[in-house]
């Protein structure tokens, strides 16, 4: 019986089967882009992003421009690799001998010449207190 009405749907389509087609491509689409992605809804996003967004190395070549024509005068980046990294596009470069890792937004509305990593924890001395036998944690306000 379903073989039969299916048939039919493809012999003479009208408005009302070719609503049911599309809704029907468009969920079976949704559902197995769910499954590849192991119904990470981040990923998701991701992949939907992809097909209007711009590309990683499109954001590197930009930022790349923006850092050779408006911060550095005599000297010129050069790009090394691009990468993904906590939701941001990590590029590395060379400015002269010096390799640096900045970070764009994935809209590439900002770029961060660093990242400060937090899980880590940072190692912080303070050069004012000057006496390492003290004990306290709590930091020196100079007086």
């Amino acid at each position: 019986m379903f073989k039969l009405n299916f048939i039919k749907i493809f012999k003479n389509p009208n408005k009302n089967n070719l609503l049911f087609i599309s809704i029907a491509v468009a969920v079976i689409i949704v559902v197995g882009t769910l499954i590849l992605t192991n119904g990470s809804s981040g990923q998701f996003l991701n992949i939907i992003k992809r097909f209007g967004g711009v590309s990683k190395d499109d954001l590197a070549k930009t930022a790349i421009d923006y850092i050779n024509n408006n911060i550095l005068t005599g000297q010129k980046a050069v790009l090394n690799s691009v990468s993904e990294e906590s939701g941001l596009v990590k590029i590395n470069f060379d400015i002269g001998t010096n390799k640096i890792d900045s970070y764009i937004t994935k809209d590439g509305k900002l770029l961060f010449p660093e990242a400060i990593k937090l899980k880590e924890g940072a190692n912080i001395s303070n050069p004012s207190a000057g006496n390492s036998s003290n004990s306290s944690k709590q930091p020196s306000c100079g007086v």
